[in-house]
């Protein structure tokens, strides 16, 4: 980061150099931050400075439920592809404009498949048929949000994707290759020439030029936005055992399969775990459809729960017996399932002992008593937040009156 010396005690949210200090680590401007908090800006250049994933001011600020009718904003993408103008269609805001509309981000999603999430409906036969990587038009997700039951027939990616930046496919054989259309190596190297006497993958599992520790020529495009889906690529690691796997859900990619989502790096930390983190909940789909069919959200969660697709991720671990369902349940994640609440992982925490932590509670005298490895029952723990919160109300009341005795 350069020094920059500025005035802090008569700092003005106009001071443009530091609202533009970042940080090292994640490329976070002060701005940024300022945003997350629904401060308002107008300023072009402000608007468009970006973190390392390519995230705006103006998709914060798009985030916090500012509303932008500038094209050219809304039209700002991340390095995924994610745009202005999809953070505000999961926020129910809604446009006709085709070009807009066809905005589309890394994994295939556009802001008209954003929108049909939000219960937008259109008749227009294009943006219905526009379909993502895993072979969801828009006329699928219109149906899905009307009909819990509706199976959708999968179809191939969209052709021609107006994605701006770095995208790869997959052939029929198998193999990754890039898309000429929308890759100019040129641009993303200037070593690149070297790389014509060389296969795709021998490219690929190249050092990068400018990431260090261990990083491939994959994980940096990984990062920029590229999908890839040859096994052989996606377990490639750096020195910490980060896998571009990991670097692809990382910047919001969801993957699906056991084999990728059991990926772990040196740190413990699964692809599914990074999945969790970024707000993925697996089955949230399914169950979204069955309470949109007016069935009680327990009985939707009991069904999907218990379908092994959805049950094996769930209990996907990793080498200190942290589950997919711990990682859930310390994003406010909720089960009664008494075989999930019971997984253990090193420490001898259960799901039930970080569900209650947060407020979770149950009369299940099985799930109370169970213990962790510091003595804990579910039950101290259920007893501990409801301690803290009282404690906490108490510091917000006011002092009692004094007593005015009088001699």
């Amino acid at each position: 980061m350069h020094e920059i010396k500025v005035d802090l005690k008569n700092f003005k949210f106009t001071d443009t150099k530091v609202l533009m200090l970042s940080d090292d680590i994640n490329g976070k401007t002060v701005a940024h931050l300022l945003a997350q908090h629904g401060h308002i800006f107008t300023d072009p250049e402000i608007l468009r400075l970006a973190e390392h994933t390519g995230y705006t001011v103006a998709h914060e600020m798009a985030r916090a439920g500012h509303i932008f009718t500038d094209p050219e904003i809304l039209r700002l993408g991340t390095f995924a592809g994610w745009s202005v103008a999809h953070v505000q269609a999961d926020n129910e805001w809604t446009t006709e404009d085709s070009e807009l509309l066809t905005l589309v981000n890394a994994t295939g999603w556009t802001v008209a498949h954003a929108q049909a999430r939000r219960g937008w409906i259109t008749k227009k036969t294009k943006l219905l048929a526009l379909t993502d990587l895993t072979g969801y038009t828009v006329d699928d997700i219109i149906h899905m949000d009307r009909d819990p039951y509706y199976i959708p027939v999968f179809k191939r990616p969209t052709a021609g994707s107006s994605l701006q930046g770095i995208q790869a496919i997959e052939h029929d054989e198998g193999d990754v290759v890039f898309n000429s259309q929308m890759l100019d190596v040129t641009k993303i190297d200037k070593e690149c020439k070297e790389a014509k006497d060389q296969t795709q993958k021998e490219y690929l599992k190249a050092p990068s030029t400018s990431m260090d520790n261990g990083n491939t020529r994959a994980h940096e495009l990984a990062w920029k936005g590229t999908v890839f889906t040859d096994p052989e690529i996606l377990t490639l690691r750096n020195n910490d055992g980060w896998t571009v796997a990991h670097s692809m859900a990382d910047i919001g990619y969801v993957f699906t399969d056991i084999p990728t989502l059991s990926l772990e790096d040196d740190e413990g930390d699964l692809v599914a775990s990074i999945q969790v983190e970024h707000g993925w909940v697996p089955g949230e789909d399914r169950i979204a459809r069955l309470i949109s069919g007016d069935v009680d959200r327990r009985v939707a969660e009991l069904q999907v729960y218990h379908n092994p697709a959805v049950r094996n991720i769930l209990l996907i671990k990793n080498s200190y017996n942290t589950t997919i369902a711990h990682a859930m349940a310390y994003y406010k994640w909720t089960t009664e399932d008494p075989e999930l609440l019971a997984l253990v992982d090193d420490e001898g925490d259960t799901v039930a002992h970080i569900q209650a932590t947060w407020g979770w509670t149950t009369v299940n005298p099985e799930i109370l008593g169970l213990r962790n490895m510091r003595g804990e029952t579910v039950w101290d723990a259920m007893c501990q937040y409801n301690l803290k919160r009282y404690t906490d109300t108490l510091k917000t009341l006011p002092p009692p009156p004094k007593d005015n005795q009088h001699d």
